[in-house]
């Protein structure tokens, strides 16, 4: 009984042992000969070489015809990533208890792109130097994301809000026409 079990407990260490071998010899490939974890996955792969064989007796006698071969297609890679987009829309305007007058709107990107960094500017219905407005530079937009902006203003005097986004247009879009969105706010 007792050398059954110092049989079993010697199994198990030359098994861990081996383990442990095999562990090493594999980070040694990766790390001393820059094989990649792609590569030795690829070991493992069951793709396999395409033969094409042609089936004519070739043209000079006896001589016998070697096959060639061809690897296995490789898949076509994604198409290059499209353009941004920006979009500027309008949602609301009103008037806040303290008697400012705000304006909400929202910019989206409907591209395909993200669209780095950008800024918007607005002209608002009021006096003096805060008529218009030019935002510091606001944080790329992925590709179907948007932003909700509030301006408040005051004294309202009544006229038309506008909103540009990218007004220099130093984002390259596919659509350069829909920046801008604009609503009269009355009094």
């Amino acid at each position: 009984m007792d050398t059954q079990k110092t049989s079993l407990f010697t199994n198990l260490l030359a098994l861990a042992g081996s383990l442990i071998v095999i562990v090493v010899l594999i980070w040694g490939l990766v790390n001393f000969t820059g094989w990649s974890v792609s590569k030795i996955a690829s070991l493992f792969s069951r793709d396999t070489a395409v033969v094409q064989v042609d089936d004519q007796e070739p043209a000079g006698g006896d001589e016998e015809e070697i096959p060639s071969v061809t690897p296995a297609p490789t898949p076509t890679p994604a198409p290059t990533p499209g353009t941004p987009d920006l979009y500027a829309q309008i949602l609301r305007t009103g008037m806040t208890s303290a008697n400012e007058a705000y304006a909400v709107f929202d910019i989206a990107n409907r591209g395909m792109a993200q669209t780095g960094a950008w800024h918007f500017t607005a002209n608002v219905p009021t006096t003096g130097s805060a008529q218009y407005y030019v935002s510091p530079a606001q944080m790329s937009l992925a590709p179907g994301a948007h932003i909700e902006n509030t301006l408040r203003f005051s004294p309202l005097t009544g006229g038309a809000f506008t909103v540009t986004v990218d007004p220099d247009n130093r984002v390259k879009e596919s659509n350069e026409s829909n920046n801008t969105a604009s609503t009269y706010i009355s009094r």
